[in-house]
């Protein structure tokens, strides 16, 4: 009779020239929900008073870098105060993830807008997070500095400025 050590100790012996024969199991780590992926769009939202544009599309080149449009508008009907817009395009790139949620970014942009019957043009320089509250929602804050050059096209004459009032507040949604 084989003792069961004996059984054990055949059985492995016989098993381990199979096992080395036999493809190895892949096991894939699920990345997390939250982040980023190429090809992905996104809306967002400028948030009530958050000093940016209202409404703005997002398109992820890659996992680390989006390009931005932004829009704004104000068009109001009655007396004589016009038609104002702004339109931003910039390119942000996320440097890092911090946690699950949390991504810094920078983000170059140029700004054409016309306010006051008069456009305007700026190059600014936005430093800002992002973070996930849910899978495919986020809230995202930026700040930075801007080199303006206002009343251009205009009657009068233009004028310049460096400014670091470009703080804004959205909310985004991915697909």
């Amino acid at each position: 009779m084989i003792r069961p050590v004996y059984a054990l100790a055949i059985a492995i012996v016989f098993a381990l020239p199979l096992a080395a024969r036999a493809d190895p199991v892949m096991i894939t780590v699920p990345s997390d929900a939250y982040g980023f992926a190429s090809g992905q769009k996104g809306l967002n939202f400028g948030l009530p008073s958050g000093g940016g544009p209202t409404i703005g599309f997002s398109y992820l080149l890659t996992n680390r870098s989006a390009l931005e449009l932004n829009l704004g508008l104000n068009a109001v009907f009655a007396g004589n105060t016009g038609f104002e817009f702004s339109l931003e395009i910039g390119y942000r790139a996320y440097l890092a993830r911090f946690g699950d949620r949390l991504y810094p970014f920078i983000q170059p942009t140029f700004f054409f807008g016309r306010a006051g019957g008069a456009e305007s043009l700026a190059i600014e320089a936005l430093f800002g997070v992002e973070y996930f509250l849910l899978e495919h929602f986020s809230i995202s804050g930026a700040t930075g500095v801007a080199l303006a050059i206002g009343n251009i096209g205009g009657g009068g004459s233009a004028s310049g400025r460096l400014a670091t009032g470009t703080t804004a507040l959205f909310a985004n949604f991915y697909f």
